[in-house]
């Protein structure tokens, strides 16, 4: 099974494995460290549905690194809210 987020970039099954444990929201919202995404948005600590951030500052202060995996660190952003979230979504695409 291979997984992409929002920008069609194929994840690594055990960064998804890893994502799923902490509580993030969806599979569409890990990014690669250091990448300019414009407004990422949140994917942990949500409730229903992941936001975009409003400055890649305020996006930074809330990056949470999830793991490294052949040289490239994988990300998602916490919501400044801090709600809870319902659990990883998996979106399939082969």
């Amino acid at each position: 099974m291979k997984f992409y987020n929002e920008r069609n970039e194929e994840i690594p099954s055990d960064i998804v494995h890893k994502a799923e444990a902490i509580g993030c929201y969806s599979v569409l919202y890990i990014y690669i460290a250091g990448k300019n995404y414009g407004k990422p948005k949140s994917n942990l600590n949500i409730k229903e549905k992941p936001t975009p951030f409003e400055s890649d500052d305020n996006a930074r202060l809330h990056q949470r690194s999830l793991d490294k995996k052949d040289g490239i660190e994988w990300v998602v952003f916490e919501s400044p809210k801090g709600s809870k979230n319902k659990g990883l979504t998996i979106v399939d695409e082969e």
